[in-house]
């Protein structure tokens, strides 16, 4: 699977240092026990997202795998828990500004389109 993730960017998504992610890809040292699972969900999560059309669904596994709470993925985007709710759920797609602002979370895993960064029917 070609992500095309930095070093940076994945040591980002696993909680770990750069250079921990540099010694596993040069065959340095081995991931530990404690971030195989981190592993293993980013990688699930990754081909989850690959096949997933819905935007909602891309909302719910991102705030999930990053352990965020409904109440945190809203107050990190100064919205109501409803909103974020309603996204999930696809009642509604988020308003453009919106979009741009949950673009920027996304893009740190490469997980949401262009489509989804302009789509706007049923804005909320």
């Amino acid at each position: 699977m070609e992500l095309r993730l930095s070093q940076l960017e994945v040591a980002r998504i696993l909680r770990v240092t750069e250079s921990t992610v540099n010694n596993w890809e040069t065959g340095r040292c081995q991931p530990t026990l404690r971030v195989i699972p981190k592993i293993i969900e980013f990688i699930v999560y990754r081909v989850d997202m690959e096949s997933s059309e819905s935007l909602g669904g891309k909302i719910g596994r991102y705030r999930k795998i990053n352990g965020l709470s409904l109440k945190a993925l809203a107050g990190r985007l100064g919205v109501d828990i409803d909103t974020v709710r309603g996204w999930e759920r696809n009642e509604h797609n988020p308003k453009e500004e919106l979009r741009k602002r949950l673009s920027s979370f996304f893009d740190a895993i490469g997980a949401f389109s262009k489509r989804e960064r302009s789509s706007p029917s049923q804005e909320r």
